[in-house]
């Protein structure tokens, strides 16, 4: 008898090793379930490359000329095209399936032993299912944009509040309404949009002056908004003028 329960329980145990390993295989491969959309950046300027030495960055180090071509997804062997356009925010865009989410030139020839070469690419948490997507122009090799990704959900950026991005090679401070803060580059902090003044947000950027310690002013403005917005502020050096700072602001409702 105990040989024949021996018999019996190998199944078993086959079949929880290969249940245990198909779990294994399917947290290795979450499915991304995501609405996003895309804002391709107008050539004015340009965040650090990943690993790039941002002291490194001067004056001279512009992007390459804005990249023309129609951006399509990639999806398993689909292409769809992008309703999209430098300076404009996309319509939203569904996609579901394994990551990373990857793009081409929607209008390069399509070769039956090649893939077309692929020109940005994202990899968003699974966790993230409504998303910003910011499409910087690179000239690194085949990739045609470097991707900002910017979680959008209601849980990531509430009714009321705002994203600052600091996509400058510099280390900024930073006041809005009665908030002070210092900003690394590609660092960003999440403020709330209750100090508010006639419906206008008075947003100061300064820089530090060498080593003395001291910052100075380098801009100042308000901006108009509605206290119940979520609002992405990224804030930029203009094409070629490292010492000026410009906000871009991007309204994650539309």
């Amino acid at each position: 008898m105990r040989h024949f329960r021996i018999i019996y329980l190998i199944p078993a145990v086959c079949f929880a090793l290969f249940a245990q390993t198909q779990a294994q295989n399917t947290e290795k491969a979450p499915l991304l379930n995501i609405e996003f959309q895309v804002y391709i950046w107008p050539n004015e300027g340009r965040p650090p490359m990943n690993g790039e030495n941002v002291a490194a960055i001067n004056e001279g180090d512009l992007l390459p000329e804005y990249v023309g071509q129609k951006i399509g997804l990639l999806d398993g062997n689909t292409v769809s095209l992008l309703s999209a356009d430098r300076g404009r925010l996309s319509s939203a865009v569904k996609y579901t399936g394994a990551g990373p989410i990857r793009f081409v030139d929607y209008d390069s020839p399509t070769l039956s032993n090649q893939p077309r070469p692929i020109i940005a690419e994202v990899h968003p948490p699974v966790s993230m299912t409504k998303g910003l997507f910011i499409f910087f122009p690179t000239s690194q090799g085949t990739t045609k944009y470097q991707l900002l990704a910017i979680d959008t959900s209601q849980e990531a950026l509430s009714t009321g509040n705002s994203f600052f991005y600091n996509i400058t090679p510099s280390k900024i401070a930073i006041k809005v309404g009665d908030r002070q803060m210092q900003m690394k580059p590609m660092e960003h902090e999440s403020v709330e949009l209750d100090n508010l003044r006639d419906s206008k947000l008075p947003i100061q950027i300064a820089v530090e002056s060498g080593q003395s310690g001291d910052w100075t002013l380098r801009y100042s403005t308000r901006k108009v908004i509605l206290p119940d917005s979520r609002l992405i502020f990224l804030i930029y050096n203009p094409k070629g003028k490292k010492s000026f700072y410009r906000i871009l602001t991007l309204n994650a409702d539309k």
